[in-house]
């Protein structure tokens, strides 16, 4: 692991792929870290790239967000690791979008940006009305709770999140966050006393039959994240192996690969808790639209045809302003770190010449 400094001192986090070739910088989404960008990352890299994957600020091993935390702090986070790589390519991820796409109107030395489903405000179109029970639910000790309102929230979990029961969700949250986020009366009352979810990793928080009863229900959802990433499950409880709401769930499993169940736990809380950045930076993008008309950097606009549909309509507006664009939407994709990666490389390689 990498480190830089930021402009406030702050450490600063970060991941090299590759060791040749035009240098990209990678920025990772909400309820995500650099590691999530890390498949991404080695796809580049064998491409010909050297890629950099640093973890935004409260995650993995950067320091934490600090008091007055907003687009200009991640601005000045990323130009230090752009001082440090001699990066000018970069891509961001769901709201790592909003940091590249600032960066290029703020930060010299940036070549080229690729964004996947930037959830830029236009008047009012990116949802913020779950942020207040959000930090309610975190604020209780309940980071399962506030992942499930976030995801929601959102709209980017898929549609069998918005059909699935909001307690089958938050239960099986629950068990992949570790038994001690939840609430210790909600423990006593649904774990037996012979269950011992914080020691036992397959524990869902319930009784055997409840628990089975549980997988059943959750099946489908299980079933869906396996099509959109293998190893974005965790198999012992079948809940969503990383909270993902502003990025999807694709490369969730490498957050916490080869960590024990603890460090899971630890992990996902971690990221459940960082939600509340993003809406920060959502709510910072409200109104800079139109500021985008005068930004000669080309930029390269992705997304999914089975994305909620303000994002797919942010992605038409950006395209309609920004006077070197392209867009690119795969029908059958989501809000997911994309997988096919022809237009990526290809757009950064016409770049770096």
């Amino acid at each position: 692991m990498l480190t830089v400094t930021s402009a406030d001192g702050t450490t600063i986090a970060y991941r090299r792929l590759g060791d040749a070739g035009p240098a990209v910088i990678l920025v990772h989404g909400g309820g995500q870290s650099g590691r999530h960008l890390e498949a991404l990352a080695a796809i580049l890299a064998a491409d010909g790239f050297t890629a950099y994957v640093p973890d935004r600020r409260g995650r993995g091993g950067s320091g934490p967000a600090g008091a007055g935390y907003g687009i200009a702090t991640e601005r000045a986070d990323l130009a230090a690791l752009m001082a440090a790589t001699g990066a000018g390519l970069l891509f961001g991820m769901s709201s790592g979008g909003l940091i590249v796409l600032d960066a290029a109107r703020h930060l010299p030395g940036v070549r080229a940006v690729a964004v996947y489903e930037p959830p830029l405000s236009v008047g009012g179109s990116t949802p913020l009305g779950w942020v207040g029970r959000y930090e309610r639910e975190l604020a209780a000790g309940d980071p399962a709770g506030a992942a499930v309102t976030a995801m929601r929230g959102t709209r980017t979990g898929g549609p069998l999140l918005r059909l699935v029961p909001r307690w089958l969700l938050r239960r099986a949250l629950s068990a992949a966050l570790g038994a001690a986020s939840a609430p210790a009366d909600m423990r006593a009352a649904s774990a037996p006393a012979d269950v011992r979810a914080a020691s036992a990793p397959d524990a869902m928080g319930a009784r055997p039959g409840r628990r089975r009863l549980l997988r059943v229900v959750l099946w489908p959802l299980r079933r869906l994240d396996r099509r959109r990433s293998p190893a974005a499950v965790t198999p012992a409880t079948g809940a969503p192996a990383a909270v993902t709401p502003a990025a999807g769930a694709a490369g969730a499993g490498a957050v916490t690969a080869g960590a024990g169940a603890g460090e899971r736990a630890a992990a996902l809380r971690e990221l459940a808790a960082t939600m509340g950045l993003d809406a920060r930076l959502v709510a910072d993008s409200e109104g800079t639209l139109e500021d985008y008309r005068d930004l000669a950097t080309p930029v390269l606009l992705l997304g999914g045809g089975r994305s909620p549909r303000y994002l797919r309509r942010t992605l038409r507006r950006l395209a309609a302003v920004l006077p070197d664009a392209t867009l690119t939407v795969r029908r059958r994709a989501g809000h997911d770190v994309p997988t096919d990666t022809s237009e990526l490389r290809e757009f950064f390689q016409r770049r770096s010449k």
